[in-house]
């Protein structure tokens, strides 16, 4: 016996289906749009924020990634030997910021400058042009990375060609500029001088609470402090005389103690188990390291990337093993009066004490002057009796760039020595790393003029490329501060 459905219900029982069906695939979307939602705004995802934009961890990697290759390219052979010593966080960072400003101002890279700019390299090339399978086997081989990912590293480096060349375009040299270059390079000079230490006016220097006060409403940005991590971490030197045998057990003494880690999430207590201390370093920035642990300045700056209390895998040093273990991160962050009042005031008595130091060395000038007695050495051994902090020095005869740099010259007063143009002359008071000099010139070689008409073309271009470079670094630190760089602690 059929059953015979009315074509009405049977359209009911079909238009139920259909929205049954519909209902099921709108859940669904919507479940997998609110996971998707909530991946999107992980914070595990994100490495930090500049310019009020999150970056993603992926993307900060590729960045980073593509830093080394162009770095690799720039250093060849020595590539090795300088990774160590750049700081590739920060390197990114600023990388990261200064895509960030090249998109703002439009800055573009065609896929056919980032070919022609990787036809130019002649490691790429054969019989004097370039070899596109040639290519592909040292981009594999020799670099270990796809084709696609080292050609991205390659529009990267020409966006910020663009954008250095953008900001510093403006830059020029007078022939002022040049000369005056040219003489700090060439010119030579040896001065015989009484150095008056700072210390010698410690008596006279006082620095007020109100003062204090003043510097810290007026300089608080200047104050601020870097983003900075707290470590604790259980240093395990070799024994003095053990020989290999103690060596090789303080290497497994450290892997037990990371491994016991898992079951024990007290170093305290494993230190003590294992007959050894736990110290902790206190809070240090990148700029401002703590050595104690034994590191290597790279491998400090790699403490930063880590998570708070996490705890690093047994480290080999020079003198041992070392397990650490990040405490506590601090953001950057504004201190305030009390936790900085010391350093103001150390800074306030060291510039009371410069100025007190500069006084008296303009006192003695004053006083040789006023007496028309002529600049001597022996004119200068007689201030030098006058006080047992005094100091009689003479410098070698150098270069007058090298002679700033001998005698520690505040950039300040640099002018001083690169406007010499005679010897027996006594020198306005110059402000060193130790204290103020009153120098006198005893040996005194200028340039020679033939030789710099010859070679000022090549010297003028050395000398804008490095004005550019310091536009562009400086350049890159205001966009820094602008960036407010904010990294995401997870």
């Amino acid at each position: 016996m059929f059953i015979v459905i009315h074509p009405f219900i049977n359209r009911i029982i079909k238009s139920k289906f259909i929205f049954s069906v519909l209902i099921i695939m709108v859940c669904t979307s919507l479940v997998y749009l609110i996971f998707w939602v909530i991946q999107l705004n992980d914070p595990a995802r994100f490495k930090g924020k500049v310019f009020d934009r999150r970056i993603t961890t992926e993307k900060f990697d590729d960045v980073r990634k593509h830093l080394r290759l162009q770095a690799r390219l720039q250093y060849g052979e020595l590539f090795d030997s300088v990774e160590a010593l750049i700081d590739w966080d920060d390197q990114t960072w600023e990388q990261i910021i200064l895509f960030e400003q090249a998109r703002q101002k439009g800055v573009r890279v065609r896929n056919k400058e980032v070919i022609e700019q990787i036809a130019k390299y002649p490691f790429f090339q054969r019989n004097g042009s370039f070899d596109f399978s040639y290519y592909k086997m040292i981009v594999r081989g020799v670099l270990y990375v796809d084709p696609k990912v080292f050609e991205e590293s390659v529009r990267e480096a020409l966006i910020i060609k663009k954008l250095y060349d953008q900001v510093t375009q403006h830059i020029t040299c007078s022939d002022e500029e040049i000369l005056k270059e040219y003489r700090l390079e060439h010119e030579k000079a040896q001065l015989s001088y009484l150095l008056i230490p700072f210390t010698a006016a410690e008596k006279e220097v006082s620095v007020s609470d109100q003062e204090v006060r003043n510097y810290y409403e007026n300089n608080k940005k200047e104050l601020k402090v870097p983003l900075s991590i707290n470590i604790e971490y259980i240093r395990m030197d070799y024994p003095e005389e053990g020989g290999i045998q103690k060596q090789v057990e303080t290497k497994f003494k450290a892997r037990a103690i990371y491994d016991q880690y898992a079951e024990t999430p007290d170093l305290k207590t494993l230190a003590e188990k294992f007959k050894f201390s736990l110290k902790e370093t206190g809070f240090f920035t990148k700029d401002k390291p703590n050595r104690d642990m034994g590191l290597q300045i790279s491998e400090i700056w790699r403490t930063f990337n880590m998570k708070k209390n996490e705890l690093q895998y047994p480290l080999e040093t020079p003198q041992g093993w070392l397990i650490l273990r990040v405490k506590d991160i601090r953001q950057s962050y504004t201190p305030d009066l009390e936790e900085t009042y010391e350093t103001i005031l150390d800074t306030l008595k060291f510039q009371s004490l410069v100025e007190q130091t500069v006084q008296k060395a303009r006192s003695i000038t004053d006083d040789i002057s006023r007496n028309g007695a002529t600049p001597s050495i022996k004119a200068i051994q007689a201030i030098a009796k006058t006080s047992p902090s005094y100091t009689l020095k003479d410098s070698p005869f150098l270069p007058i760039n090298q002679l700033i740099a001998y005698l520690g010259t505040a950039p300040s007063h640099t002018d001083i020595l690169a406007g010499l143009n005679a010897q027996a002359i006594l020198l306005p008071p110059i402000q060193t790393s130790e204290g103020i000099c009153l120098a006198l010139v005893i040996q005194y070689q200028p340039i020679d003029m033939d030789e710099y008409l010859k070679n000022k073309n090549s010297f003028l271009y050395e000398q804008l490329e490095q004005k550019k470079k310091a536009e562009f670094n400086q350049y890159s630190q205001e966009l820094k501060e602008k960036a407010n760089l904010q990294l995401i602690v997870h």
